[in-house]
């Protein structure tokens, strides 16, 4: 860091269909002083979700709107620079939902550390992350999947078909019930392609495909 300012992407407007460039602003704002009990962290990844096009209308939902003028929000993770908390070291790496900006000082809450010797950090906001827990709980503890049911991913994109794969090979007793029975939807041929590409060899493609 080589000054006291970090840069952040700011919600400028409300899109009307499609966002545009216009509806963004680079802000450049000076980082506050890392005081007693704070950390400073660097962001180094950011996950973009589809959910976040919502938080941009100004409606009730499961999670507060984007704020005009403020910076946006979504998973990150990111390096402690610097730490006046005893449950925080510089080096530690931690995953939080402040995400579209460099840095931000924190007292902590809403951080978890995360541990790059069981997963390479970036996996924490993918398979090892909330779209992998969402995965793994609806299929094994909602869903119940059981041999000869039919497991159908909608809007499949690479994060879901990464989780599916590593739930396949993770849980091996789920292996012989998950390889021919998940069907896959996706619009996009570079996300059919990709999906593919991982998928095991004797999976099947549906008509079309």
């Amino acid at each position: 860091m080589t000054e006291n300012i970090s840069k952040e992407i700011h919600l400028k407007n409300r899109p009307e269909g499609l966002p545009t460039e216009n509806d963004f602003e680079l802000a450049r704002v000076p980082i506050p002083a890392t005081g007693e009990g704070r950390i400073l962290v660097q962001n180094i990844y950011m996950s973009v979700d589809p959910y976040m096009r919502g938080r941009m209308y100004d409606r009730q939902s499961y999670v507060p709107p984007f704020q005009i003028g403020k910076p946006l929000e979504g998973g990150c993770v990111g390096r402690v620079i610097e730490s006046k908390n005893d449950a925080f070291k510089a080096g530690d790496y931690v995953l939080s939902m402040l995400g579209w900006r460099e840095y931000f000082v924190s007292k902590g809450d809403g951080l978890t550390k995360i541990d790059p010797a069981v997963a390479p950090v970036q996996a924490y906001l993918g398979t090892a992350g909330m779209p992998g827990m969402t995965a793994y709980v609806g299929l094994l503890h909602i869903g119940e999947l059981k041999e000869g049911e039919t497991v159908f991913v909608s809007a499949a994109e690479m994060t879901l078909v990464d989780t599916i794969m590593s739930l396949k090979i993770t849980f091996k007793r789920f292996s012989r019930i998950l390889a021919p029975w998940v069907r896959w939807c996706a619009r996009s041929p570079s996300s059919k392609a990709a999906m593919w590409s991982a998928a095991p060899a004797r999976m099947k493609r549906s008509p079309g495909w």
